[in-house]
């Protein structure tokens, strides 16, 4: 809490309400907001979601709201040790003959940077959204503004409009190189967010395509079990909809199969000898189906 209004950078003055203090006495807070502060070894920081508090002449800091934001506290020989999330430093203070820890703060002021130009021809191309020179001239040379002075091209260039015009390459609609075996070139991409979320409350979902696609009618294609040596145990959950196991994924090493809330999937493969798909897992040691 803070009594001092110019030690905010920022200020939500919509915020108010009551604050209890140490001796069950209330007071008004008037606002919400950070302080800037001055670290140890001069790095820059700020205190944040400070109670604005006319009303007190000391400014106060919670213990526990400091141990809450995950600032770490620790005492030693009558020290105080504050240590932020980064790890750096906050404050190292000795305690009072009063109790207390006394916190000799350096505080910060916002600053802010502004650009000036004592060029005509550079100060009508800012105000007009940065408008081509050539158009800047026409402007004058047809009258269309009055208090617009005669604009020449000047030899600089404006960094931001060549900035704002630069362009990425395209991707190329055809390469010379191609991948010769699965995996050894993957395309990789991640969808998201989606609203709604989806059933088990995700928000994105990563997609991986293969160069060389498995199952098309090459001879050097290689089979999906030398794609996924490794598959040895395979987890379906919830899928409501699946209705059946790629032929791929069954004929994988699989060691262990669990289907759990899939109805189509425990109906078709089910129980020992009751789905009527059983005979094509029946092959993997360990099966565990359920609803």
């Amino acid at each position: 809490m803070c009594g001092q209004w110019d030690l905010f950078c920022d200020l939500d003055e919509t915020i108010q309400g009551l604050v209890t203090l140490g001796d069950t006495s209330k007071v008004q807070f008037k606002g919400k907001g950070n302080i800037p502060i001055k670290l140890k070894n001069g790095d820059h920081s700020y205190i944040a979601y400070v109670y604005y508090v006319p009303a007190i002449t000391q400014n106060l800091v919670s213990i526990g709201q400091l141990m809450e934001k995950g600032y770490t506290l620790y005492t030693k020989n009558c020290h105080l040790t504050i240590i932020d999330y980064n790890g750096r430093l906050i404050a190292y203070v000795k305690m009072s003959k009063n109790i207390m820890f006394p916190l000799n703060i350096q505080y910060d002021t916002a600053k802010c940077l502004g650009a000036i130009t004592n060029s005509e021809e550079w100060l009508w191309h800012l105000r007009l959204g940065h408008l081509n020179f050539t158009s800047l001239k026409m402007l004058t040379s047809k009258k269309m503004v009055k208090v617009m002075p005669h604009i020449d091209h000047p030899d600089e260039v404006c960094e931001n409009c060549v900035l704002s015009k630069h362009h990425r390459s395209s991707f190329a609609k055809e390469v010379n190189w191609k991948a010769k075996r699965p995996l050894e070139l993957v395309h990789t991409d991640v969808c998201g967010p989606i609203k709604p979320m989806s059933t088990e409350q995700n928000r994105y979902f990563l997609t991986f395509i293969d160069e060389r696609r498995v199952g098309e009618e090459d001879a050097n294609t290689t089979s999906i079990i030398s794609i996924m040596p490794q598959l040895r145990e395979l987890m379906i959950v919830k899928c409501w909809l699946l209705r059946a196991l790629p032929d791929y994924v069954l004929a994988a090493p699989l060691q262990k199969l669990i289907i759990s809330g899939c109805p189509n999937l425990r109906e078709r493969y089910g129980k020992k000898e009751m789905g009527e798909d059983w005979q094509k897992i029946s092959h993997i040691p360990n099966i565990d189906i359920n609803s």
